[in-house]
């Protein structure tokens, strides 16, 4: 099924997002015991998006692993096409 590879990549890639600045913010301080918990959250979703549709597609839930896949993929594809017109509008946006 070519469509929750996809929506999968693009998951992939979001999560590596979202774990290269929970390490960059490791790094820099900027998580903290005071948003740890919030972080951890956050990493644990996603991990469970991606594993958990992988397992449902290998059980044959097939519509359950797209939906599932979707739940990371829209947000990512919205955010990254905001980030695209920003780059190449050339007008302000102050």
């Amino acid at each position: 099924m070519a469509v929750f590879k996809i929506l999968w990549c693009i998951d992939a890639l979001a999560a590596l997002v979202i774990l290269w600045f929970f390490i960059v913010g490791l790094m820099d301080s900027s998580v903290s015991q005071r948003n740890i918990k919030l972080w951890l959250f956050i990493l644990i979703a996603v991990a469970v998006i991606l594993f958990g549709s992988i397992l449902l597609r290998q059980h044959g839930y097939n519509k359950a692993a797209i939906i599932l896949t979707l739940v990371l993929a829209v947000p990512a594809v919205v955010y990254g096409l905001f980030v695209l017109l920003a780059i190449t509008s050339k007008s302000k946006w102050n």
